[in-house]
């Protein structure tokens, strides 16, 4: 059997009544409402969303819950502390009554996001209450490398008594299983969103690389890799290579970004600030290859939207869901981001190896799987399992 235990059994089934299910978030991501919906959609499981906030300031309205009957799955607010962080994740909260909703409400499975002030408050309801929580781990070795020992002890200690874990894809069941020494079972579930457009604007499946033209979206801020993007440009026209570069966003980089790029008189390299995403998609049609070169990232959409746009990827070995997404030679290449000569023979390799379609069509069969069923059934089957356990 695979170290991991990994398991998405799509014929699990129950014979009981229905299980009441919480799962806790910060706040409400837009691409997640697919998700929530799906499982709220099982007949055997009474699903609530709890959230500690309607919005966070760094967030656009997009991600803002105005009225809870506007979803098609129930949603409850506990009431917390908010406390800013300077790292990935900005924030941390603590709720001063998720405990005490957990009392009043007694749901029989929980699904805690990572090892938060709120799975430390759930382990404790379980434990009291013979109840079950899952966690949902998108972390990996290289994300988590800077906590100290004693919260490293205290994750071994919540991972130890987890009844199962959700995991984003390899590398993060790998930090589970390798660093955490959690027990699993482990029960896939991708990050993804809706290419639908994607897929009806582009034709990917026509797809080929016939010119040089590069794309980058996120935001404008260092930990993205931009900076290192921009190095590697830089080398590609020392070189002698006539390539065009798009960059799509914005941040607080940007200005110092174009004042370096205007001082080495890099030509063809366009900064284009926030699109919508609709208004992006020509420059997505124009595009040859991806670069997402972050120093950090779990799970950038981005990269399943480059898949669903049979697009190459030219990726940071730092992002959490490479070996999933980018398989070296087939769809493009992980790199680096660090060795601008790296990123820039990986960029020569994926326009040369897509001339005929066939890194194109690679990525195409790869996004078949990224498909919110699949995303919540992995969930699904969590939550029969530990609701069993």
């Amino acid at each position: 059997m695979d170290p991991l235990h990994l398991l998405n059994n799509h014929n699990i089934g129950l014979s009981m009544s229905r299980i009441k299910v919480w799962f806790i978030q910060n706040i409400l991501a837009p691409y997640r409402i697919p998700l929530f919906e799906k499982l709220a959609e099982d007949t055997n499981i009474d699903f609530t969303l709890i959230l500690h906030a309607r919005s966070e300031p760094h967030r656009g309205n997009d991600w803002s819950v105005k009225d809870v009957n506007n979803y098609p799955f129930h949603i409850r607010f506990v009431h917390s502390i908010k406390i800013r962080k300077q790292t990935y994740d900005p924030f941390i909260y603590f709720s001063y009554d998720y405990f005490v909703k957990l009392l009043l409400y007694q749901p029989d499975v929980i699904v805690c996001t990572g090892f938060s002030p709120a799975t430390i408050q759930s382990y404790l309801y379980c434990k009291l209450f013979n109840k079950k929580y899952i966690i949902w781990n998108e972390g990996t070795e290289h994300t988590e490398r800077n906590i100290g020992d004693l919260r490293l002890r205290l994750r071994r200690f919540l991972a130890k008594n987890a009844s199962a874990f959700v995991i984003a894809g390899k590398l993060s069941g790998e930090y589970i299983n390798k660093i955490l020494r959690g027990h699993g079972p482990y029960f896939l579930s991708y990050n993804c969103n809706d290419t639908s457009l994607i897929r009806s604007k582009l034709k990917p499946a026509e797809k080929r690389s016939d010119g040089g033209n590069l794309l980058y979206t996120g935001s404008l801020v260092k930990s993205k890799g931009v900076w290192e993007l921009i190095q590697a440009l830089a080398l590609l026209q020392k070189r002698g290579n006539d390539i065009h570069a798009y960059i799509i966003g914005n941040g607080g980089e940007r200005k110092a970004m174009e004042e370096y790029a205007e001082g080495k008189r890099l030509r063809n390299l366009e900064f284009l600030g926030f699109l919508p995403f609709e208004k992006s998609l020509k420059y997505w049609n124009r595009a040859d290859v991806l670069l997402q070169l972050c120093r950090m990232d779990y799970n950038p959409l981005v990269l399943t939207e480059a898949l669903a746009a049979g697009m190459p990827v030219v990726c940071s070995k730092y992002v959490g869901s490479h070996p999933d997404f980018v398989h070296p030679g087939k769809n493009g290449y992980v790199v680096d981001p660090f060795k601008p000569g790296e990123v820039v023979d990986a960029i020569e390799k994926c326009l040369e190896g897509n001339q005929d379609g066939s890194m194109s069509r690679y990525a195409l069969k790869l996004s078949e799987q990224l498909t919110y069923d699949n995303a919540a059934q992995g969930f699904i089957d969590a939550i029969y399992f530990a609701s069993r356990d």
